[in-house]
């Protein structure tokens, strides 16, 4: 391993062991390095919503079929369970003081699982409608809508 590598997993090491870091983790965490798209008023009102909309907004705004909507919303059911089972995972290993190799091992999974499914999620799409998906913020928006079963 070399020095910068070396110093980078330091460097990472020491953040992940911030309480600060670790908040923010259980705050905004997104699995493929990007933040989590912001909460907006379209979100939190999606959340009252509920299914009804998450159809209506995957055919009409994102351009699905009925059928492909209920695998869309299966899909990012999936995504919220990568994210509550990391979440669950990191409180777990932080109550009893692990060390930040650890956390980062749980970071690193959840970010490699909720990378698979969006991959494939964007090749079910196509590139168009994933994209018209990820420019509105629908994977949030979605997310706030859909009564997902907890992991």
């Amino acid at each position: 391993m070399d020095a910068d590598a070396s110093t980078s997993e330091h460097t990472l090491a020491t953040c992940l062991e911030r309480p600060d870091v670790i908040d923010e983790c259980r705050n905004r965490f997104s699995a493929d390095g990007s933040r989590d798209e912001p909460e907006t008023g379209r979100a939190s009102a999606a959340s009252t919503a509920g299914p009804d909309f998450a159809r209506r907004f995957a055919t009409d705004v994102v351009g699905t079929s009925e059928a492909e909507a209920e695998w869309v919303e299966d899909y990012l059911c999936s995504v919220h369970r990568v994210r509550e089972t990391m979440i669950d995972d990191l409180d777990d290993l932080l109550e009893r003081g692990a060390d930040a190799s650890e956390l980062d091992e749980v970071i690193t999974r959840a970010r490699s699982d909720r990378k698979a499914v969006l991959a494939d999620l964007e090749q079910r799409l196509g590139d168009d409608r994933y994209a018209r998906l990820r420019a509105v913020g629908g994977l949030s928006v979605l997310g706030s809508a859909l009564d997902c079963p907890p992991a």
